[in-house]
C-alpha cells in the first residue's frame, strides 16, 4: 500500500450550493493533507475513481459527498475482486465528509456533520473502524450499500425527490419528500423471507435492510443498528391505519422500537425481498431503484472507515 491519498469529491451532493463549496473543501483538503483531488461529472465517475484508488494501492481515501456517493466509491473498491475474496492491493481507509442531503452513515458513525469537523479526522485523527457492507442483488444486477436497502413507501422518497427538488429545497428536500409520500401511502405486496427461512406473503409500507441506524436524514429508522456487529437489521412496517402509524411515530424519532403488532424487528444475515405484484420503488443508500427480486446480505468487516475516538453517534 501506498502513501497517497485521494480525495473524490462530488460537486453536485445536496449540501454543494455552488462550485465555491466545492472548490473550498479541496482547497481546504489539499492544504491539509497532500492528496490528488478528483471531481465526478457524472454517473460512474466515483466508482470509477474507487476502482482506480484501490488499484494503485492508496491508503486513505477521502469521499466529499452523500451517502450514494459514499456507497459508490465503496462499489468501485471491490469491482476487480468479490466481497468473499482477500485477494488484490488492501481496501484503503474511507475518511467522508458529509456532503449530502442525507449524510446518514455519518450520523450514524458519529462523524461531524459540517465538512471542516470531518476533515479534521482525516489523516490520522479518531480511528479506523471496520464496518460490515450489504451486497445487494436487484433483480440479478449487483450493487452494494454501505447504510440501508429501504423497499416500499421509504424507497419512494428517493423517486419523488429528483435533482431539481434537491438544488431547490436543499436539506428540506426530503422532509418535503416525505410528507408527499406519507401523504399517500400505498401498501406493496410482498413475499419476505430472511437466513434462509420459508416466505412469508404480507403486505407492508416498508422493509429496511438496514446497516447503520438511520434514514431520510436522520429518521432513527433502526434505532439498535451498528454498521460493525457483523449483523443486519431488518425493521418491518406492515399495513396500519394512518391513526396506528402516527402513533408509532414518537418511539421511531425517539430511537425506539414502537409497541405494535405492525411494527417488527430482528437482526438477520441476510434478507430476500419478492414483489407480488408492481415492481418495488427501492432506495440503495438514497439512490432509487426499482426491481421485482431484491438480496441483501450482510458481509462483515470489509470496509476500514476513519471515524471519532469515542464513536458517538450524530443527530
Amino acid at each position: 500500500m501506498s502513501d497517497e491519498r485521494v480525495l473524490i469529491l462530488n460537486p453536485r451532493a445536496g449540501a454543494v450550493s455552488g462550485p465555491e463549496v466545492a472548490e473550498a473543501v479541496a482547497k481546504a483538503a489539499s492544504e491539509r493533507l497532500a492528496l490528488r483531488v478528483l471531481v465526478t461529472e457524472g454517473p460512474g465517475d466515483a466508482r470509477r475513481f474507487g476502482r482506480t484508488a484501490r488499484r494503485s494501492g492508496a491508503r486513505e481515501v477521502l469521499v466529499g459527498g452523500g451517502d450514494g456517493t459514499v456507497s459508490e466509491v465503496a462499489q468501485g473498491f471491490w469491482d476487480e475482486t468479490s466481497l468473499e475474496s482477500p485477494s488484490g492491493p488492501p481496501v484503503p481507509t474511507l475518511s467522508i465528509l458529509p456532503l449530502g442531503t442525507g449524510n446518514d452513515l455519518a450520523r450514524s458513525l458519529g462523524i461531524p456533520l459540517d465538512w471542516e469537523g470531518a476533515l479534521e479526522l482525516a489523516g490520522g485523527a479518531g480511528r479506523v473502524r471496520r464496518l460490515d457492507v450489504l451486497e445487494v442483488s436487484l433483480d440479478g444486477m449487483s450493487d452494494l450499500a454501505v447504510n440501508a436497502v429501504v423497499v416500499g413507501s421509504g424507497g419512494r422518497v428517493g423517486h419523488v425527490l429528483d435533482e431539481k427538488e434537491k438544488d431547490r429545497w436543499g436539506p428540506l428536500s426530503y422532509l418535503r419528500s416525505a410528507a408527499e409520500v406519507v401523504l399517500h401511502l400505498e401498501p406493496v405486496a410482498v413475499e419476505l423471507r430472511w437466513d434462509g427461512g420459508e416466505a412469508e406473503a404480507l403486505e407492508a409500507l416498508n422493509v429496511v435492510a438496514a446497516n447503520g441506524r438511520y434514514a431520510a436524514r436522520g429518521v432513527p429508522i433502526a434505532p439498535h443498528a451498528d454498521p460493525g456487529d457483523g449483523r443486519m437489521d431488518l425493521v418491518l412496517i406492515r399495513t396500519a391505519r394512518m391513526t396506528e402509524l402516527l402513533s408509532m411515530a414518537p418511539a421511531i424519532l425517539r430511537g425506539e422500537d414502537p409497541d405494535h403488532e405492525a411494527y417488527e424487528h430482528r437482526t438477520v444475515e441476510t434478507v430476500g425481498i419478492t414483489a407480488q405484484g408492481e415492481p418495488l420503488p427501492v432506495s440503495v443508500d438514497g439512490e432509487s431503484r426499482v426491481a421485482r427480486e431484491i438480496e441483501v446480505a450482510l458481509r462483515a468487516s470489509r470496509l476500514p472507515v476513519r471515524v471519532p475516538a469515542s464513536g458517538a453517534a450524530s443527530r
